[in-house]
């Protein structure tokens, strides 16, 4: 299980405030980096469940995902749910996953 992720800086703040493109990218970067540490890579994950403060923006940028997820030969089922908040006003993302071999 990979739990959920966001777009934390490496001061534990939540990076790219408003910007929802980037803080994609981050939290898919954060996801390899705890895949990697588990010997596990973004190929393995078969699940990811993605919460947005604002659909229509992930929407809108979610050529970000489908850029990486082929580049690293991952084919998730996935689904992208709009949510109220989440736990820092500053997050518009969060993802979880689950990764298997």
């Amino acid at each position: 299980m990979i739990a959920g992720h966001e777009a934390r800086a490496d001061d534990g703040t939540i990076a790219h405030a408003g910007d929802v493109r980037a803080q994609l990218r981050l939290t898919f970067q954060r996801i390899r980096e705890t895949l990697d540490g588990a010997g596990f890579a973004l190929a393995d994950v078969v699940q990811l469940r993605i919460h947005a403060v604002d659909i229509e923006a992930v929407t809108a940028n979610y050529d970000v995902i489908t850029m990486i997820l082929p580049e690293a030969s991952c084919r998730p089922a996935s689904v992208l749910v709009q949510v109220a908040a989440l736990s820092d006003p500053a997050m518009l993302v969060e993802v979880e996953g689950v990764a298997v071999r």
